[in-house]
């Protein structure tokens, strides 16, 4: 799966969403949107995380904020401690992932589709990944 890229005309300012369902088995944890600029204006901190409480690992639409025309990068943790190892690829396959990109005028544009993910055994958590290059 390869990076996103999407063009945004005529706005400084975007928001974003996400939102995982089929998540049999798995235990979502949180997703965190970190915004990487060619400016400069990049931070440690992110500009969006799944809020306290929230069982699902979403992100409810976010308050607008300026994106520079940098890199969106979205991590997903789940934990598959309650999955069965035999089952665990077919169970990946059938998480459905839906990453949203709203404009000024707030149309979204959706991308439905991790770029990796990586298990990490030791810790048994799933951590996946998504860019989205804002043009």
């Amino acid at each position: 799966m390869a990076t996103s890229t999407i063009e945004i005309k005529n706005c400084e300012k975007i928001a974003t969403s996400f939102e995982l369902s089929n998540v049999q088995g798995f235990i979502p944890l949180f997703t965190r949107v970190y915004l990487e600029t060619p400016n400069g204006k990049s931070t440690e901190k992110p500009v969006a995380v799944t809020p306290p409480l929230n069982t699902n690992a979403s992100i409810i639409k976010t308050s607008p904020f300026s994106h520079y025309h940098g890199l969106l990068y979205y991590e997903t943790f789940l934990n598959y401690k309650n999955v069965d190892s035999s089952e665990l690829d077919a169970l990946i396959e059938r998480l459905d992932f839906s990453y949203k990109v709203y404009d000024c005028k707030d149309k979204a544009i959706e991308i439905k589709e991790y770029d990796n993910f990586k298990k990490i055994e030791s810790k048994k958590l799933l951590y996946f990944t998504k860019i989205i290059d804002i043009l």
